[in-house]
């Protein structure tokens, strides 16, 4: 178990061990407050390190089965390794995981095409990184264009995460949840 102070105190070791990389200059979003959002939202600052109903494992709630083929160990010691987790979390936000597109591309993506949709959110680079670790591009782009510009319903456009058959413990948090978690977990860190 982490919790918030020592998420904050291990920024330290995460960035001597090279799982930090500063805050790059593109829409000045802050890889600290990114990590201790998703972290808070994704496994309550560590205290949730292994999604029972999906591979999702560690702080920011990787999917085991997107890495197990490239990380050594099992999942369960996967849950345990901080600098293993920082260290992909940060391949995701800078080059990208499994020939995907890195966060940081996504991010210039959205605001080149959604950016009256982004503002009218009112989201922070932070909490629409999360949105896409979430989300995914594709799933990004269809909730700005479909959800936010179109007004098309939630449960229309992602009918298996927020349709009507989704039993209420397998829902995901909507996007506008998961970035007011987000948020209240950055201002938690910003305080301690």
């Amino acid at each position: 178990v982490i919790g918030a102070k020592a998420f904050k105190a291990s920024a330290y070791e995460r960035k001597q061990a090279g799982g930090f990389k500063g805050t790059p200059p593109s829409f000045g979003i802050d890889s600290e407050l990114l990590k201790a959002g998703v972290a808070g939202t994704e496994s309550s600052a560590g205290v949730n390190m292994m999604n029972p109903g999906s591979t999702a494992t560690g702080l920011y709630g990787q999917l085991f089965s997107e890495v197990k083929n490239s990380y050594p160990g099992t999942r369960k010691e996967f849950s345990t390794n901080i600098a293993a987790q920082d260290s992909i979390f940060d391949k995701r936000l800078y080059e990208g995981l499994n020939n995907e597109k890195s966060m940081m591309n996504n991010l210039e993506h959205m605001y080149k095409n959604y950016p009256d949709q982004i503002a009218k959110k009112g989201y922070s680079a932070e909490q629409l990184a999360g949105i896409i670790n979430m989300l995914g591009r594709q799933g990004t782009r269809e909730y700005l264009g479909y959800v936010v510009r179109d007004k098309k319903d939630l449960a229309d456009v992602f009918p298996s995460k927020y349709g009507p058959n989704v039993p209420k413990e397998k829902k995901n948090k909507t996007p506008d949840e998961y970035a007011k978690t987000m948020q209240s977990w950055i201002n938690k860190y910003a305080k301690d």
